[in-house]
């Protein structure tokens, strides 16, 4: 590992050397062999260098641990109810404003399905139905300021502030398998505490078992959604993302669950093969995608693609007719309508700023037995891209900015979701 990136042995690569004999500690309760104890600290020792040269430094990578570890993965809740006493005097009112959004994009996801070319009458109504039984979260559990519930989820009565963190992380781990394991055997009705994710972060989710999308308080802030903001910018950002997650009922792995979250096929063959024959063409466009060397893997990042191409298209479409109720909205100083704001928004949230390394890291190469090889996995492609794909596939688009069919923002044949 260490010749690979041409280093020498004296050459300071982990500042806590106690940190490589504590995780042998710590997996040694759970892998008995110790070929295999090995294998992993070697494989865990290689991430962290690759971490260190590739991604980030070692020390945003121990403060970025310890923050998704535990503010986020297993405290997310608790931290969401602190960030929900400071939004509350917006909240209701955010909330009843998304909830009408969620509403307006179904219904016009209704109307796409019904205009359907690909779907039959029969694919259709399987479809309608589906959406029909979608759940929907929207903000926080209704118990989100309960302590004693809160308490009860994130295991901290025999946690210490002498405790190690990776004694700490030991125990609410095991704590919080516990629960899976027992919310697999018991079902839990409370779709907040067995699916809803942490509250801190723009973390929508669809749910396949349970046909049910959650948009949680972490996506009513900026650059997602700010009450304040026009219609078109609500519906650009946020809008397209509740239509992303709608989307997903639909793609290569939400079309093997029905309307109740069973895993039995929606479709049948007929209809299947119809849906999966339109995504080759998304396959192919994002295939074509990538920065030097590498090039996105179109297959494994399909269902992404899929749901952000159906969730700008759907999120438009009910958009505009939202408009038709509101008053006009312009930015002082530039020369854009509602139109074109709605894309901006839509690129807005997708703006990020990282290294090249970085790039290659998140989206292009994997570590796998320590070695680097393209990545094969990796389920999103790169934010500009997650841009630029459905905007060339957008009549929208091109007739906003009034784009030439030689332009490189207008696809020569434009991907379709249904």
């Amino acid at each position: 590992h260490f010749a690979a990136f041409g280093l020498q042995p004296s050459d300071n690569i982990l500042s806590t050397p106690l940190l490589i004999s504590t995780t042998v500690d710590f997996i040694s309760d759970t892998i008995s062999d110790e070929v295999e104890i090995l294998k992993f600290v070697k494989t865990y020792i290689g991430a962290l260098i690759y971490r260190k040269f590739f991604m980030l430094t070692l020390k945003d990578t121990n403060n970025g641990f310890c923050y998704q570890a535990f503010a986020s993965s297993y405290f997310g809740f608790t931290v969401g109810s602190l960030m929900l006493d400071r939004e509350k005097t917006n909240y209701s009112e955010t909330v009843g404003t998304v909830r009408g959004m969620v509403e307006l994009i179904t219904e016009e996801y209704r109307e796409v399905i019904r205009e359907s070319e690909l779907l039959t009458h029969a694919g259709k109504s399987a479809a309608l139905k589906k959406l029909d039984h979608l759940k929907v979260y929207i903000g926080a559990a209704p118990w989100i300021n309960n302590n004693t519930h809160l308490q009860k989820l994130s295991y901290n009565d025999e946690l210490e502030e002498s405790m190690s963190l990776i004694t700490m992380y030991k125990l609410v781990g095991a704590y919080h398998q516990q629960q899976r394991i027992h919310f697999f055997i018991n079902p839990s009705e409370d779709f907040w505490e067995q699916t809803m994710g942490p509250q801190i972060f723009l973390n929508a989710i669809y749910s396949q078992d349970q046909n049910a999308i959650s948009i949680p308080t972490g996506a009513f802030i900026p650059p997602y959604y700010d009450q304040k903001w026009p219609l078109a910018m609500k519906y650009g950002a946020l809008g397209s993302i509740i239509g992303h997650e709608i989307s997903h009922a639909f793609d290569s792995k939400g079309m093997h669950f029905d309307s109740m979250g069973n895993h039995r096929n929606l479709w049948d063959s007929e209809n299947a093969n119809a849906m999966l024959q339109a995504q080759k063409c998304l396959v192919e466009q994002y295939s074509s995608f990538g920065h030097q060397p590498y090039k996105v893997n179109g297959n494994s990042t399909l269902n992404e693609n899929f749901a952000d191409n159906g969730g700008i298209f759907v999120s438009y479409r009910a958009f505009k007719k939202a408009e038709k109720s509101s008053s006009s909205f312009r930015i002082q100083g530039l020369d854009l309508r509602s139109d074109s704001i709605f894309f901006l928004a839509y690129a807005q949230i997708r703006c990020y700023k990282f290294s090249l390394e970085y790039l290659y890291g998140q989206y292009y190469i994997d570590y796998i037995d320590g070695f680097y090889e393209q990545n094969s996995i990796n389920l999103y492609s790169p934010p500009d891209f997650r841009v630029t794909g459905p905007i060339q596939n957008s009549e929208h688009f091109s007739k906003v900015f009034s784009c030439s069919s030689s332009s490189n923002m207008c696809a020569a044949e434009k991907c379709r979701t249904f």
